[in-house]
């Protein structure tokens, strides 16, 4: 307890004179574990075929992503990593495509770039093959800073805390690097987070960090830009659609009418 007063003391009450630097950017590299979530579809298929149960112990249940977070003292831009990035083998794409066949599609979320000045953000969404821009104000998270150290590479890092509905979320960010960002979403702390824990378990970690000063730290495309009210709307409509297809072409199959229900896209 004494140490951490101590290094509270020295790295959040007099920061700038301890770790001071001009121009403050860079760009950290987190890699991402991605939950593959098996166990529901592998017990369904092993209650008729029990004997790929050894097929299915040898899978690997988590995979990884990589994402670049490019900022300045003004503004943060992050985004995928392609180059880091590898797909899963083609046997385990199958099964995850096989998982994720009849259920609604979800938004995932591929870019954020937030302007601090403007109090603005941008998020790009991936959903049903298109790509969405939408545009709000930064939120505040009630952030309870623990009493938790933890080393990130060189940075000594502290915890806070938050609830996510029923997920338990820590936040290891370090003042180290003065700047109030994060991947995701997540930032409003006294420092960059280079970690997130999520119900005990790590799912960010930062696996670089340059920070050479950038001249430029990217930004998004033109594009039309929706608020989280209309893209909501967008979401629920798109999702309603889908179902009703997937009802069609069931109903199509079994009543002799033909095929399934196709439909395009609209704007």
């Amino acid at each position: 307890m004494k140490n951490f007063y101590l290094f509270f003391i020295l790295v959040f009450i007099f920061p700038n004179d301890i770790f001071s630097q001009n121009n403050i950017s860079g760009r950290i590299t987190y890699e991402i574990v991605i939950d593959y979530n098996l166990e529901e579809f592998t017990k369904t298929i092993l209650q008729t075929r029990p004997q790929m149960k050894a097929f299915f112990d040898r899978l690997p249940k988590k995979g990884k992503s990589f994402y670049d977070l490019s900022f300045n003292e003004n503004a943060s831009f992050y985004e995928e990593n392609l180059s880091e990035n590898e797909p899963p083998p083609r046997h385990m794409q199958w099964i995850l495509g096989r998982m994720s066949y009849g259920k609604p599609p979800k938004a995932e979320i591929k870019k954020v770039f937030i302007d601090v000045k403007k109090n603005k953000k941008i998020e790009t969404y991936e959903f049903m093959t298109r790509n969405f821009m939408v545009e709000s104000d930064l939120i505040n998270f009630s952030w309870k800073i623990n009493n938790k150290m933890k080393k990130v590479g060189e940075y000594v890092c502290l915890g806070a805390e938050i609830k996510e509905g029923d997920d338990y979320i820590i936040a290891w960010f370090t003042s180290q690097i003065p700047v109030s960002i994060g991947p995701l979403l997540y930032r409003g702390l006294p420092g960059a987070i280079l970690a997130i824990e999520k119900n005990e378990k790590i799912i960010i970690l930062a696996k670089n960090i340059d920070l050479t000063n950038l001249d430029d730290i990217g930004k998004l495309g033109a594009g039309k830009k929706y608020t989280k009210e209309k893209f909501g709307r967008v979401i629920a409509e798109k999702t309603e659609e889908f179902l009703k297809t997937q009802t069609d072409g069931v109903s199509g199959a079994t009543g002799g009418g033909g095929g399934g229900v196709h439909r395009r896209i609209r704007n």
